[in-house]
Parts: C-alpha cells; sequence; structure tokens
C-alpha cells in the first residue's frame, strides 16, 4: 500500500491519496505495477468540479500504470512526500487480488470524495485477497486515506516502511548548502548555465550549485516548461561539469514526522468560559489548533463543522461551515508559491442572525516548520435579507515547538460599509495529550464597532 502525502496547492489531494503496487522483483520496485482507482474528471475545476466530486458524479475506474510513473506524478509535479507500507499477504491472496482487478478493471463506480474513494476500494481488494478481513465495516462515513492506512495497521497487515522525500524536499536540501552564496543560487536558477560564474566557489559550494541546477532543470522539463530540444543540450552540459567533482557524500532531506503520528481525523471540542459554553464537531480533518505533528504544515481543511452555544439558558447554532480550506506553502529561496484560503458557510455577525457567507482570499507565508507567519486579504460575500460584502486582513503567527505542543497567535480585522467593522484578536496554546485528545486554551478580544467582548476559554479536542 502506498500513501502518496497530501498536496498542499490542490483541494482535491489535501487528504492524499492511497494505491498499491505489485511487486516482481524486490530489487526494481520503480518497475512494478501500481493499481490506483481515481475518479475521471475530465479536466474540470471550480464549483462544478467540488460539486459532481461530493455527489458522485464522476466515474470511479481502476487503472494499471509502472509505478516510476507514479511516482512521477505524485513526486515530482506534485511534490508530494511517499510512504510505501508493505503488506503481509501470501502468494495465494496476491493472487486471488489481482484475478479480482482484472475481472473489473474496465467496469466503473460512482466516485465519491468522501466515501467511496481511492482508498474505500482498495480496502474492497484486500478483502477479497483475504476472506476473513472486515475493513469497510470500519468506515460507515467518511473514508479518509490516512485512516485506511491505520485500519490495516490494527489488523497487523503491515511488516515495513519505506519513505521516499519529494523532489520539493530534495531541491530544498540542496538550496540549504549555497542559500548564503548568491552565485551559487543565482547560476541554479539561470537558464544560462554560465559556468565561469562559480568558477572560483569552494568544491563543496559548486557540486551544490550544479545538482541543484539540475534538479530545478528536470523539474522544468516534468512540468512541460521547457521544450525537449532545449532541455537535453543543456542537461548533458551540467552532468558533465557535475562529473568532473567526484563523488561527496549524499546527505539525504530530513525524514518528515510519520503520518500515522498525527492525531484522528474526526474531531469534536468542549470549550469551556464564564460567558457560554460551546460545542463544536466536524467530520474531518485538521485546522489551525490542531498540532502538526504527522500533518503537511500549513494545509488545513474542515469540512461540515457545526457550533453550537448553550447561553443564558439558550442553546443556538452559531456557526456552521460547509467548507474551510487553507493553504498556507511557506515561500522559500527557490519557490514562492501564493497562500490561499476558501470558506462556505454561515454564521452570525452583527444582528445576531445566522448570515450565508461565502469567503475566498490570497497572500503570503514566511517561516520555517517550526516558526512561520502569514497574512491574507480575503473579501467576503454574506446574504441574509440581502447581499452584504467585507473585506478583511488577517495575520497569523504560529510556532510548533515540539510534537505536543502548538503556540498561535491569530488576528483578523474585518470592514463593512456603512463604517462598520470587526476586530479579533486571539492567542492560543494547544497542548496534545495523544493521538485522540488535546487541550486547548485561548484568550478572545473582539470588538465589534465600538463594542468590546473578550473572553478566556479552555477546551478538550476529542479525535477519533
Amino acid at each position: 500500500m502506498v500513501f502518496a502525502s497530501a498536496y498542499i496547492n490542490a483541494p482535491a489531494s489535501a487528504f492524499g491519496h492511497t494505491f498499491l503496487r505489485f511487486d516482481k522483483d524486490a530489487n526494481t520496485p520503480l518497475l512494478s505495477y501500481a493499481i490506483n482507482y481515481a475518479a475521471n474528471t475530465n479536466q474540470e475545476k471550480g464549483v462544478l468540479y467540488a460539486y459532481k466530486g461530493l455527489f458522485g458524479g464522476y466515474e470511479g475506474r481502476y487503472s494499471i500504470s509502472r509505478y516510476y510513473k507514479k511516482l512521477k506524478e505524485y513526486s515530482a509535479l506534485e511534490q508530494r512526500d511517499i510512504w510505501e507500507y508493505t503488506l503481509e499477504l501470501s502468494q495465494k491472496e496476491i493472487d486471488r487480488m489481482v484475478r479480482h482487478i482484472f475481472e473489473i478493471r474496465h467496469f466503473y463506480a460512482d466516485y465519491f470524495f468522501m466515501s467511496e474513494n481511492c482508498s474505500y476500494n482498495l480496502l474492497w481488494l484486500l478483502e477479497v485477497a483475504k476472506d476473513d478481513l472486515k475493513l469497510i465495516d470500519n468506515f460507515k462515513q467518511t473514508v479518509i486515506p490516512l485512516d485506511t492506512i491505520r485500519a490495516i495497521v490494527s489488523k497487523g497487515l503491515v511488516k515495513k516502511t519505506r519513505y521516499r522525500a519529494s523532489k520539493h524536499r530534495e531541491i530544498l536540501k540542496l538550496s540549504e548548502a549555497i542559500k548564503n552564496s548568491p552565485k551559487a543560487l543565482q547560476f541554479a536558477k539561470s537558464e544560462e548555465y554560465d559556468l565561469s560564474a562559480i568558477k572560483a566557489l569552494r568544491k563543496e559550494k559548486k557540486i551544490a550549485s550544479l545538482q541543484l541546477a539540475i534538479a530545478l532543470l528536470q523539474q522544468k522539463r516534468t512540468n512541460n516548461k521547457i521544450t525537449k530540444e532545449a532541455y537535453l543540450p543543456k542537461f548533458l552540459t551540467l552532468l558533465k561539469a557535475r562529473s568532473k567533482l567526484g563523488r561527496l557524500p549524499k546527505k539525504d532531506p530530513q525524514k518528515p514526522s510519520s503520518p500515522l503520528e498525527g492525531h484522528y481525523s474526526t474531531k469534536a471540542s468542549i470549550t469551556y468560559s464564564k460567558q457560554r459554553v460551546r460545542a463544536k464537531t466536524k467530520i474531518v480533518y485538521h485546522d489551525l489548533y490542531d498540532n502538526e505533528q504527522g500533518y503537511l504544515l500549513g494545509a488545513y481543511i474542515n469540512f461540515l463543522e457545526t457550533t453550537i452555544t448553550y447561553q443564558e439558558h439558550q442553546l443556538k447554532l452559531e456557526e456552521i461551515n460547509l467548507l474551510e480550506i487553507k493553504s498556507y506553502a511557506i515561500e522559500n529561496t527557490i519557490f514562492k508559491p501564493i497562500s490561499w484560503e476558501v470558506a462556505l458557510g454561515g454564521k452570525r455577525i452583527f444582528n445576531n442572525g445566522l448570515n450565508s457567507y461565502l469567503q475566498a482570499g490570497a497572500g503570503v507565508t514566511q517561516g520555517n516548520e517550526k516558526l512561520y507567519f502569514y497574512t491574507t486579504i480575503t473579501p467576503t460575500l454574506y446574504y441574509k435579507n440581502h447581499e452584504e460584502v467585507s473585506v478583511s486582513a488577517n495575520l497569523g503567527l504560529l510556532y510548533n515547538p515540539s510534537k505536543y505542543l502548538k503556540f498561535g497567535l491569530l488576528s483578523s480585522n474585518e470592514w463593512f460599509s456603512k463604517k462598520r467593522e470587526i476586530l479579533q484578536i486571539e492567542p492560543f496554546i494547544t497542548y496534545s495529550i495523544n493521538q485522540q485528545s488535546a487541550l486547548n486554551l485561548r484568550y478572545e478580544y473582539k470588538k465589534i464597532n465600538k463594542k468590546r467582548e473578550e473572553e478566556l476559554a479552555l477546551s478538550w479536542f476529542w479525535y477519533f
């Protein structure tokens, strides 16, 4: 079973992806066959893509390809880390599964992003292989790829794990060696490759610059940003220069925490303060308040998050987020991604009524895996009895000192028409007890026009 981690710039890939690999020869895994189940989307995007994906508007089909092609797709093109889980299956069980795949490979089923998806249909194949295996029964409403990996681990099916770093991580590792050498960086990112520009550099810097140049050139070719005719002479020039410098000990990128070490994907929380008690639940997945262990940094997605408050002997629906996605991809010397966020749901504002809203915005993120900050501008369209538009400026500072602790400082200033505004400032700390529970303490300051509200709240997070 192969798990491709979440891809921060594609909402459909925010949960990761799983597929199977069948090895004919353990010494040549790249030539193995990959069995993939995916939706045939015809390259559709936008609202129609989301709607059809959620409600079964696409055909789901199995496909067979070489493993190296899947690695190219996920590791190189989409910059996703790869985790390989060798399964404990007998040859008889593997043969039974292969025969079943060939029986159904030309048929299709309706594809649902949240339930009958890539991982769900792979669980069926495992149950075909092992008659006594019960995996499907564990998933009633949502099927998250990471949860299916946890399920097969719990059944004792995994005997070995291997990690493959994405091309993105490899490129960042190479750039670290020359980040303080402007000449080396400029050479690697240029398209002319004037070797005289790095002639005076030390051997280690020169090698790092050439290897980075090769990796970036290969990525351009993979993404079809350079033609084959233009690519080959430049590639051969760089390889020839690199071959003259001999070998250096290879330093692999730092291995991230295993996806299996993160919190479970469904979440419920209870928050207590002097003013009120708040209950919140969501189907999936990972938000700003959750610790980052095992998850892709800066990628947050909530689906069907509902908040109910009890205040002054009254129970009230405070907010419902149908979908909320935040993608805070960190800029660096090589990559300059755009951070973005989108949300759809309903919440209470000035008139204390529940207003439906649609929000979308963009910005930038700076920092590293321990400490980073983001800033975004997000226009929002509200509707209750009439349309209303606002614009908000958002700032966030997040610090992850360990796998147990997370600190944050969030702020937003939202401007409406008629000189109305909402200012919110919120420092918080989250402490993870284990994969299934965490404590969160936060101070909430809100200024609605000239009215101020303050609240110190303690929350218990339960993941399941």
